[in-house]
Order: C-alpha cells, then structure tokens, then sequence
C-alpha cells in the first residue's frame, strides 16, 4: 500500500479491460446498485450486529482485530486514492470517511465527464 500511495507518475498503458465492462461499472445504475447494496449491509448489520458480540470476538480473536485494522487501513486509503488521483474536491472528499458508501457517493455526485476523463 505504501508503494501505491508514494509512487511516481503514472504511466499510461493500454488497458487490457475492456472499455464496455469499464463503461458498465462506472455507470449510474451500476454505483447505485452497490451503494442500495452497502445500505442493506448497513441496515442488517445496525438491526442484527451487537456491539457486546464485536467486543468478544475482537478480543478473542486475531482475525476479527486484524480484520478491524484492514478496515481502518482501506477507510483511509480510499481517502488517498480520491485525493491522489484528483477524483473528489474539498467538499466531498469528508464523504471517504464513510466506509464503503462514501467512495460510491463521491462517484454519484460527480458530473460524469470528470470520472470518465480521469478513469480513461
């Protein structure tokens, strides 16, 4: 991750994804569905997670911890990568800090011309 973050300048290369399944996830509909998709995790999650269970198992268990630790890691790298790559301005970019749905509200709320010039 680190190498990511402090590499140089980017070098162009031919993509080998193709520029249909490119327009397809970076489509309206297609962020739309995972973010309808990240509220439904939020909303089972809110209404059948327990915090006490979290807890227990974080102590008890390295994977939960190291789990946790991930998450924070990707949280703040999905600011980087939106600073970085210049894709989100000052005002949106508070909006990485919500996990998973963030990125995909920055991406909604931009005008389509900006995240397709910067994507291709």
């Amino acid at each position: 991750m680190f190498y990511y973050h402090w590499k140089g300048q980017k070098v162009r290369t031919r993509s080998r994804i193709s520029s249909r399944f490119i327009a397809i996830i970076s489509s309206r509909l297609w962020i739309g569905l995972c973010l309808a998709l990240t509220f439904a995790g939020y909303v089972y999650g809110l209404s059948v997670g327990s915090i006490k269970a979290y807890g227990d198992a974080f102590m008890q268990s390295q994977l939960v911890s190291v789990m946790t630790a991930d998450f924070f890691v990707l949280t703040w790298l999905s600011y980087s990568v939106m600073t970085k790559e210049r894709i989100a301005s000052r005002p949106y970019l508070l909006l990485c800090f919500i996990p998973v749905a963030g990125p995909f509200l920055i991406l909604l709320l931009l005008p389509r011309q900006d995240v397709r010039e910067e994507k291709l």
